[in-house]
């Protein structure tokens, strides 16, 4: 029997990690991309990107946003939510340093948010609508119902 898997387990391992991979779209033309994000207590999810990239035009015509983290062996999260812009500048800045502060959990890892420079930075917010915690760590789905762990926002 798949164990499931609880809110305070999938936000420690949430904050374990740093890295998403996201999906936009934009003309029906979907884009995906890796980013470094941090996540605070409430599952709202932050990253940080260049104005003039495919996923910020796509995010400031379309809101919405799907997005995974996993790590093998452990646990898939899989989301979809509604994105929106942190414009205050205090703010802004307490996330860059909560995003470099979660990319220096990987040994080795040089994030590119050190080049960062005013204006030409967007700060999004993701406000999860749903989420599904997969239990990665067993070696067989034996469970005759779903054996996600399902969270509605």
């Amino acid at each position: 029997m798949n164990k499931k898997i609880t809110e305070k387990d999938i936000l420690k391992f949430l904050k374990k990690q740093f890295i998403m991979q996201i999906a936009t779209i934009s003309k029906n033309k979907p884009h995906a991309s890796v980013i470094l994000y941090y996540v605070d207590k409430d599952f709202n999810f932050y990253f940080t990107t260049h104005k003039n990239s495919y996923k910020s035009k796509n995010l400031l015509k379309n809101k919405k946003i799907s997005f995974t983290i996993w790590k093998h062996d452990k646990i898939l999260v899989q989301a979809d939510g509604v994105v929106s812009i942190i414009k205050n500048t205090k703010e802004k800045y307490r996330i860059y340093n909560k995003l470099i502060k979660s990319a220096s959990i990987g040994k080795n890892f040089w994030p590119p948010l050190f080049h960062i420079k005013g204006k030409k930075y967007i700060v999004f917010k993701i406000k999860p609508q749903w989420m599904r915690i997969l239990n990665l760590s067993e070696k067989t789905i034996t469970s005759k119902t779903s054996p996600f762990t399902e969270i509605k926002f």
